[in-house]
């Protein structure tokens, strides 16, 4: 997967480079997938539990298809979208936060999404 591309000799510059990419690229797909959150209550534990859901599909993707590092799923991505991501939160957004790590640089990179959503049930 390669997301970025540059001119420079710089190694810190350039690996920066592909960890913004990588962000970008994660954080827009992961967005398009949770777009239906618009319309649904950000306070529910179902509403969590789908979208943590679709975001880990997105990344099983990633990592298999070897974009991600470690052996396993868990050593590659985590995802977090419950109420410990809501504590706090204003109302009327949803908040994922997403681990993953590139195949390069692997380094951990946290992403973390705020998504309008349906007024709260509650």
């Amino acid at each position: 997967m390669d997301l970025a591309r540059s001119s420079t000799t710089d190694a810190a510059a350039r690996a920066e480079a592909v960890r913004a990419a990588f962000r970008t690229r994660v954080e827009s797909c992961v967005l398009g997938r949770l777009a239906w959150v618009k319309t649904e209550p950000a306070d529910e534990p179902a509403t969590w539990s789908r979208a943590r859901r679709d975001a880990i599909d997105y990344l099983q993707m990633l990592f298999a298809g070897g974009a991600l590092s470690g052996t396993t799923p868990a050593q590659a991505y985590n995802v977090v979208c419950d109420h410990t991501t809501m504590r706090g939160a204003p109302a009327g957004q949803l908040h994922v936060i997403i681990g993953a790590a590139p195949l390069r640089p692997a380094e951990l990179e946290l992403i973390h999404l705020m998504i309008p959503s349906a007024p709260a049930t509650r």
